[in-house]
């Protein structure tokens, strides 16, 4: 049956390439180490560090905290609390934010909350902006070195942001090392190429220049994606710093794993249907390969997914010329996709992860597969999950809105707004980290 052989070869090629690039990253992550070698600043440059929030009232002191003793004279941190229901705004002004208040159902969605901030931001500012979720662990070196970064290279710098090991194995180790890979090893081969990465929504600093220029007015899960995709398509796209590593807490509920796996692949999957082509086609027309490559990179679905793709192939392939006299090389082509995905994996886990995941962990792999089946069929069903939310305990009550009941509250309302501190007519010299070194020396 040939038009049974052409299905599966339209099936396993695609897999098989993805398969290829997949393993092609791990292997140039591995052989050129972990090191960055990205330029530093001898002096920081003013800042602003913005930060989203929605309900984040159990950590928003605690981030708060860890941001404010790195801040410098001339320094700002801006908390939006973005259509809040509990005490987020109120415990981030004690904490010592500058706090803004957003309320507009209508357009709900961290898209905003950040333009939003930009907004506020704009009356005096920053030479870099860094965003940070309300949720993330400041480490002690990340406005100082992020910044540093951006002025040396007058690029947009994405910090390492990965998952905490966390307690519990197989399904939970799995989507920590699937984390793992995606943030941290195949960033970094981009780097050694000199192909710019996906930004991650924390972590992200950005010259200003380039920060009021963003298109703000999307409100999916993933817009740090597409502004990678906009940066990337206009010569400015984000590079890895390594340097600087934000760590997240896995929910510990397994229903909450997936909930959060479900909203982040949902909105990978989406960007890959919307923005691949759109990088495929400057690539061939401009003739810029990076951005070839960037697409190549963007068009690899989930690990999981495409495991499962590639298992299926298997399955329908290999008894092909036994069944109905078809091609032997679909089955070949699924194999060596499946090969080069599992060696990938391996090398990956041996020279990154070896510390956070065990080796009888990747056993498990049939079941994570299977556990994010009904993900990947939710995608194809209803579309991608877009809820931008935060988990709200179970005592926290909804706040009333202000005015006399039945008044409308307005859109956009700045609560306690502070005047911004002057900027420093110069800025110290550090000399705790190595002077410039060239934008060129990316070694991961």
């Amino acid at each position: 049956m040939p038009w049974l052989d052409l299905l599966l070869a339209l099936a396993t090629v695609p897999s098989l390439a993805c398969a290829l690039v997949f393993a092609t990253e791990c292997l140039i992550a591995v052989c050129a180490g972990g090191e960055c070698h990205l330029p530093l600043a001898r002096a920081r440059p003013p800042v602003a560090v913005l930060v989203p929030a929605r309900d984040e009232a159990e950590t928003i002191a605690a981030t708060v905290g860890d941001l404010v003793g790195q801040l410098r004279e001339g320094d700002r941190l801006l908390v939006v609390a973005d259509n809040c229901t509990d005490e987020t705004a109120e415990l981030a002004r004690r904490a010592g934010a500058e706090v803004v208040e957003r309320t507009d159902p209508e357009k709900e969605g961290k898209a905003h909350a950040l333009a939003f901030g930009r907004e506020v931001l704009g009356a005096l500012p920053p030479r870099v902006v860094i965003v940070l979720d309300a949720d993330g662990r400041a480490p002690t070196d990340l406005v100082g070195t992020l910044a540093r970064h951006v002025e040396a290279t007058g690029r947009t710098v994405q910090a390492e942001f990965t998952s905490a090991a966390g307690a519990g194995g197989g399904v939970r180790a799995l989507s920590v090392l699937a984390i793992l890979v995606k943030n941290r090893v195949r960033p970094a081969a981009l780097r050694t190429l000199g192909v710019p990465c996906l930004l991650n929504g924390s972590g992200m600093a950005f010259p200003w220049s380039v920060f009021e220029g963003l298109d703000l007015g999307g409100a999916g899960m993933v817009e740090d994606m597409r502004l990678a995709v906009d940066l990337a398509l206009c010569d400015e796209g984000a590079v890895l710093c390594d340097h600087v590593r934000l760590r997240s807490t896995p929910p510990a509920e397994r229903a909450g794993l997936l909930d959060q796996r479900r909203r982040w692949e949902h909105g990978h999957l989406d960007t890959l249907v919307h923005q691949v082509p759109r990088l495929l086609a400057a690539g061939m027309f401009d003739l810029r390969p990076r951005l070839l490559w960037f697409a190549a990179h963007l068009a690899v679905p989930p690990l999981a997914m495409l495991a499962g793709l590639l298992v299926i192939c298997c399955a329908l392939a290999l008894p092909g010329p036994w069944l109905w006299g078809g091609s032997p090389w679909p089955g070949v082509a699924a194999l060596s996709g499946l090969a080069l995905l599992t060696l990938g994996t391996l090398v990956a886990w041996a020279r990154f992860g070896r510390g956070l995941v065990s080796f009888t962990a990747l056993l498990a792999t049939p079941a994570y597969v299977l556990w994010k089946l009904p993900l990947y069929l939710a995608f194809l069903a209803r579309g991608p999950s877009e809820a931008w939310s935060a988990p709200r305990p179970a005592s926290a009550a909804p706040r009333a809105a202000p005015g006399a009941p039945g008044d409308t509250p307005p859109a956009e309302r700045p609560v306690s707004l502070p005047e911004p501190p002057a900027p420093l007519p110069s800025q110290e010299v550090e000399r705790d980290l190595p002077a410039s070194r060239p934008l060129g020396e990316r070694d991961a």
